[in-house]
């Protein structure tokens, strides 16, 4: 989205700077519910260069943004204004991507912008949820425990990002490895064999057999190999760009065996925990299920919610919205709708995200016992399979060589 430069007043009071919105007419909007009245509109170009830039070099991190929420929060907090809080952490970082956006958000609160306004110029490098945590604090004047709750948050989903990301690379790597291990012996060591058996002729045993002719045919046709990569990775990027397609397979994933456990216990503390946190912020409902269906990092829950979100806004109550799906647990539907009756949704979230990170990391660590005795064992009967079948003729043959008599 463009920037636009303005010069408006509140008042008798002018300011300057600049917001990004879609249009001109929506900029004007935004002026406007922030109290300005405009006096001159138009794209800010060098603003624009400056957006493009600081995308170009390198997109912001869930963990940096935790971390400027979080030193934000004990800023101001402490009584320090948002502007000196900005510059100070912009200084801090002023070589990295949260640096320049920091600096760029103070430029614009100086400028005359409202923090959410001037947030909201980055949300698609902070976030939606970032921009609209802000907004909600602002407007309340409780900015810095509204940017703890961020931090709480952001801080929360990291840790299972990681917990879940290391529980899955680690069998991912294992894997890795016994493929490489697999295509080195079959490419570089099985042809050996295969001349030594040429030589002493006879008849192979049937697994030496086969293992000669996969060794065959990949060692004849290795420019495959890359070519099937390349295709592989390209489809698996067009199946991700679909709905349709990336909603079958994030569907596969949670149906997974094991692993399906965790991503979906993963998606719902992710959504627990951000529902609880902008409700409790103050945001409307319908506002915290969008936001909430980013978070979920899972097509078939984010469409759960945005189905939610439609009967919410038909009338109908959350709990029953979400009691119509089946992907939601039917102990959280029960759970919202005891909230409801005691007008404490916020809270029962928060308890219901909270046990469900300690079963998270609970399933994290049984599942990284499980796997790696199971990734042990399927190594060494892959690799083992084709010594064995390597060396059957060897055995076969010393034993004809120290027992003559024997039939061929």
């Amino acid at each position: 989205m463009p920037d636009f430069a303005y010069v408006a007043y509140r008042g008798a009071t002018a300011s300057t700077g600049s917001i990004e919105a879609a249009s001109e007419a929506a900029a004007r909007d935004m002026l406007r519910s922030d109290g300005f009245v405009v006096a001159e509109l138009s794209v800010d170009r060098a603003s624009s260069g400056l957006r493009r830039e600081i995308r170009l070099r390198k997109a912001l991190k869930l963990s940096d943004v935790a971390w400027a929420a979080r030193q934000l929060a004990i800023t101001t907090t402490s009584g320090m204004s948002i502007p000196q809080a900005l510059g100070m952490l912009s200084r801090q970082r002023r070589a990295s991507s949260i640096g320049k956006v920091l600096g760029d958000i103070r430029t614009r609160i100086l400028g005359g912008a409202s923090a959410a306004g001037a947030f909201a110029a980055h949300a698609a490098e902070l976030g939606e949820l970032c921009v609209a945590m802000v907004a909600s604090g602002e407007a309340a004047g409780e900015l810095g425990a509204s940017l703890s709750k961020l931090a709480n948050l952001l801080e929360t989903r990291e840790r299972l990002r990681r917990k879940v990301r290391s529980a899955l690379m680690y069998p991912a790597g294992v894997f890795t490895l016994a493929l490489v291990i697999t295509l080195v012996m079959i490419v570089f060591i099985v042809p050996i064999f295969a001349k030594l058996f040429a030589q002493l002729g006879g008849k192979l045993p049937l697994p030496t057999r086969i293992v000669l002719t996969a060794s065959h045919v990949i060692t004849h046709n290795i420019w495959i190999l890359p070519l099937a990569a390349v295709a592989a990775g390209f489809g698996w990027h067009q199946a991700r760009s679909h709905h349709d397609s990336r909603k079958f397979l994030d569907r596969l994933a949670l149906r997974a065996p094991v692993v399906g456990g965790l991503l979906t216990k993963a998606a719902l503390a992710r959504v627990g925990s951000t529902l609880s946190t902008m409700l409790a912020a103050g945001v409307p409902l319908l506002q915290a299920l969008s936001y909430s269906q980013a978070a979920a990092g899972n097509l078939v829950f984010a469409d759960a919610l945005e189905g939610c979100g439609e009967a919410v806004r038909d009338g109908t109550s959350l709990s029953e919205a979400m009691s119509r799906y089946p992907e939601v647990p039917e102990a959280l539907a029960q759970m919202i709708r005891v909230g409801e009756e005691a007008g404490s949704v916020a809270e029962v979230l928060e308890r219901y995200s909270r046990r469900v990170e300690t079963e998270v990391e609970a399933t994290v660590e049984g599942l990284t016992s499980l796997i790696e005795p199971l990734l042990i064992v399927s190594i060494g009967i892959l690799v083992g399979s084709i010594v064995i079948s390597l060396y059957l003729p060897l055995v076969r043959i010393i034993t004809l060589a120290g027992n003559p008599s024997q039939p061929t």
